[in-house]
C-alpha cells in the first residue's frame, strides 16, 4: 500500500512540473548604465539608460527610456535622440522608441518632436512607423 502511495504522489508531481512554462523574462536588469557603440576602435554612438533589461534572445528593453548620442569620425557628436521607452528587437537589429521622443541633429540644429520612432542600427536610418508600413 505504501509503495502504491509514494508512486501516485509522484505521478501529480510530474503534472506539474510539465506544465511550468519557460522563463521568458530578463535574465539581465543593469541600472544606470552607460554603453559605448564603437566601430574600428572610434566611439559612433553612446547609450545612457536609467534601466536597462537583456532577454535571453538578445532583446533589450529601457523601461524607463534613455538617451542616444551620435558622433562623427572626429568624436563630435552630431545628434541625439531621447525617448520615455524603448525596445532593441535583435532579430530585426531594430529599436523601437516611444513618448516623448525628441531627435535634435546638432550640425544644422533640425529638430524632430514625435510618439514613436524607429531606428534601423544596421542601415542608421531614422523612420517613422508610418515609412515602415
Amino acid at each position: 500500500m505504501t509503495v502504491a502511495t509514494l508512486f501516485s504522489n509522484c505521478g501529480s508531481k510530474i503534472d506539474e512540473l510539465q506544465e511550468i512554462q519557460e522563463y521568458t523574462g530578463p535574465i539581465i536588469e543593469m541600472g544606470e548604465s552607460t554603453t559605448y557603440y564603437s566601430d574600428s576602435a572610434v566611439v559612433k554612438m553612446k547609450m545612457d539608460a536609467p534601466r536597462q533589461l537583456e532577454f535571453a534572445n538578445g532583446d533589450r528593453e529601457f523601461p524607463e527610456g534613455l538617451f542616444l548620442e551620435f558622433f562623427d569620425k572626429q568624436g563630435n557628436p552630431t545628434s541625439t535622440l531621447r525617448a520615455d521607452y524603448c525596445y532593441y528587437t535583435r532579430k530585426e537589429d531594430l529599436y523601437k522608441a516611444t513618448g516623448n521622443v525628441i531627435v535634435k541633429n546638432l550640425q544644422n540644429n533640425d529638430r524632430l518632436d514625435t510618439e514613436e520612432l524607429f531606428w534601423n542600427e544596421k542601415k542608421k536610418r531614422f523612420s517613422l512607423r508610418s515609412l515602415l508600413e
